[in-house]
């Protein structure tokens, strides 16, 4: 921000010799000074937009939770180093890749879900988009917790991962119904025919979330493939009620927002429900988790 009114600073200043100095032969030097500067505020501008990868029909991504199709390296943003990303678009669909290496953030998103926002109008609105994975349920932490238990070991990081895997196969759609874009629709991936998602990990145990999104249900037009989209990547904020959070939280406070009827998460095995090399979320760790953003274009 400092720099973009530094920037505008200079650009008057820029004016404001051009003004005074008509008539003056340096208008010669300046003039062109401030065309190299125009020049630079465009190039900067649209730098900042990632061009996608066309695929063509035959050789587009599947999604499945592997990397395998998606062309390296990933993208990463300068401010938040925990999460890679790519996108890209066939005639018929946009494509997402998220890649989450981070274990704490791992379980944050097991816990809370994450959504993925597209606005078409690249302005950063988070009205329409795909929440996925869900937040685990009670009853699917101790169901993919029994089965990633060894006996006198405690909890298989990768049968963990797989069982989680195994079990997300539901997505909502956010803000897709005009007359009610605050109504969220959930969808199996079983009985979505163009919709899909799929989560998979990698060998590193990095979480990988990939999204197909057909294009017909963000734009209303003829698309030109030209367009510029903002597309935002986002942990979900805990429940305002401490009740209607899963219980992947572990808060020993008296806070009265927070010390609600919370259960100790199984999937944090060892002493007190804690497994060795990882910290329990809570809810106020996850309570300024910021989106990333970015601006993608389409191409063909």
């Amino acid at each position: 921000m400092r720099f973009k009114i530094e920037r505008l600073k200079f650009l008057r200043e820029i004016l404001v010799g051009v003004y005074c100095l008509k008539g003056n032969s340096l208008i010669f030097i300046i003039l062109p000074m401030f065309f190299l500067f125009v020049c630079f505020l465009s190039c900067n501008s649209s730098k900042n937009i990632i061009q996608n990868k066309y695929y063509n029909p035959d050789s587009t991504i599947v999604v499945d939770g592997v990397l395998d199709d998606w062309e390296m390296p990933l993208e990463r943003p300068v401010t938040f180093t925990d999460i890679q990303y790519k996108t890209a678009n066939d005639a018929s669909n946009l494509y997402i890749c998220v890649r989450i290496p981070d274990k704490e953030i791992q379980r944050r998103i097991m816990g809370l879900g994450m959504s993925v926002f597209i606005d078409t109008l690249a302005k950063r609105r988070d009205k329409v988009g795909v929440g996925y994975p869900l937040a685990l349920t009670q009853n699917q932490i101790e169901k993919i917790s029994f089965e990633a238990q060894k006996d006198g070991i405690g909890l298989d990081d990768r049968a963990l991962d797989k069982a989680y895997a195994k079990i997300s196969q539901e997505f909502e759609l956010i803000g897709f119904i005009e007359e009610d874009i605050d109504e969220k629709i959930r969808v199996s991936n079983l009985a979505s025919k163009d919709l899909k998602t799929a989560i998979g990990f990698d060998h590193v145990s990095a979480m990988i979330c990939e999204f197909k999104i057909p294009l017909n249900m963000l734009f209303n037009h003829i698309i030109n493939y030209s367009e510029i989209l903002s597309i935002g990547i986002r942990v979900n904020p805990p429940e305002a009620n401490a009740d209607n959070d899963s219980g992947l939280f572990d808060d020993v406070g008296n806070n009265p927002i927070t010390g609600s009827n919370q259960q100790s998460n199984p999937m944090m095995g060892g002493i007190g429900g804690q497994q060795p090399g990882y910290k329990q979320p809570s809810r106020s760790s996850n309570g300024n988790i910021t989106g990333v953003w970015m601006k993608v274009q389409l191409n063909k």
